[in-house]
């Protein structure tokens, strides 16, 4: 017995390449660059978070600064940050600190905002647990093993799990008003 055909993807709609959890500096303590290649028939490129650790280092900035000068992805990179974006950063400045650290680059950060890109939406919002819908045990041991509660702060002080799911940040009403149906866009 075959599998049903799959349906080509509609003409209108972008072919969109993703790159996520490249963690750079890894790959440079080894004297690397992290193994990338592009898509020229893509875009946009989305690059899905975990890039670095914290702000962008040189050898991340160098990075980014080569993609971003690649002659693909005519509508551009688009990026959300991963939890390890945020390292040693404050969730109240760090998108502020990563769109100053971008510019003069192709790279659009996407904080809780859509881009258009031909017939389609993309959505980038950094999503945080919700600790199992706030389960005390969950978050105490969340609070014990995660190094983002040791790495990342809120209002100055650590991002615990009860300051995780009260941070702006953290909130997921961007998306439901998202759905298809809800303006008709696809």
């Amino acid at each position: 017995m075959s599998a049903p055909p799959v349906a080509p993807i509609p003409s209108a709609l972008p072919r969109i390449q993703i790159a996520s959890d490249v963690h750079v500096p890894q790959w440079a303590a080894r004297r690397r660059t992290p193994p990338f290649s592009a898509a020229p028939q893509a875009n946009p490129l989305i690059l899905a978070g975990d890039i670095c650790n914290g702000l962008p280092d040189p050898q991340t900035m160098n990075w980014l600064s080569n993609l971003s000068g690649m002659p693909y992805w005519e509508d551009g990179i688009l990026m959300v940050l991963g939890n390890h974006d945020y390292y040693g950063l404050d969730l109240d400045h760090a998108i502020d600190l990563w769109r100053e650290a971008l510019k003069g680059t192709r790279i659009r950060l996407l904080h809780r905002e859509v881009a258009q890109i031909g017939a389609a939406r993309v959505a980038g919002c950094t999503l945080w647990t919700d600790y199992d819908r706030a389960d005390r045990y969950v978050m105490r041991l969340a609070q014990m093993c995660m190094s983002d509660h040791r790495c990342i702060t809120c209002g100055g002080s650590p991002a615990l799990p009860a300051s995780m799911l009260a941070a702006p940040q953290a909130r997921r009403h961007f998306l439901p008003g998202l759905t298809p149906g809800a303006d008709d866009a696809p």
